[in-house]
């Protein structure tokens, strides 16, 4: 008896490594809220700056998040990651510091 080789298991077996390689990719939101200039960085690395509000997406490991003013002035600040709690500063030129 000759066995014969189902041409759809390959395909089958590439697209449950495709699920599995795309559900293993993290997915987080930086949210930011502002009526003043401000600036910060990401994991240490990646720096990003603006005026009022923002969210950011990112895509791969995320761990911590700085955003300060970048004025000495009294207006607000807040940083949110994901669907966290928000943190707000109105010191002058103050500074939150979030990780996930």
């Amino acid at each position: 008896m000759k066995r014969v080789s189902n041409p759809i298991f390959p395909t089958l077996a590439v697209l449950a490594a495709t699920v599995l390689l795309l559900a293993g990719c993290s997915h987080d939101e930086i949210h930011i809220q502002s009526n003043t200039v401000w600036e910060g960085t990401v994991n240490n690395t990646i720096n990003f700056s603006g005026r009022g509000d923002a969210t950011y997406e990112m895509h791969g490991k995320l761990g911590c998040v700085l955003v300060q003013k970048s004025l000495p002035d009294t207006l607000y600040l807040r940083l949110r990651i994901n669907n966290g709690q928000w943190e707000e500063t109105r010191a002058p030129a103050g500074a939150i510091y979030q990780c996930k």
